[in-house]
């Protein structure tokens, strides 16, 4: 698996041999998606570590997944949409009045 560039704990694989996949690594959770020959090969590498992990779930139109306080849905379109309401519940404005800034040369921006 090769590690993303910008984070670590993102791996991709593409390989005849174990198939197309990516996986991410939380601290306490797991993510993957594949095709069927990456996730059987994931399957089988989490029982040869003795590794306990939940049986898996499969993103279906009607089955939707939550994960990391995500929620994760396969629109009809075939798209997979991610939102994350818990999250944009902490949003708040910076300021709630428009702000002028001053450049360093005393324009107003």
């Amino acid at each position: 698996m090769i590690p993303s560039t910008y984070d670590t704990c993102l791996l991709s694989v593409s390989n005849p041999k174990i198939g197309k996949g990516v996986l991410s690594l939380q601290i306490d959770n797991t993510f993957f998606i594949g095709d069927k020959k990456f996730i059987d090969s994931e399957e089988r590498e989490l029982k040869k570590a003795n590794f306990k992990s939940n049986e898996k779930e499969f993103l279906t139109t009607k089955h939707p997944i939550d994960f990391n306080r995500g929620h994760i849905t396969l629109e009809t379109d075939g798209s997979i949409k991610l939102t994350q309401d818990a999250y944009l519940k902490t949003l708040k404005l910076v300021a709630e009045e428009p702000l002028d800034l001053v450049n360093s040369r005393g324009g107003i921006r």
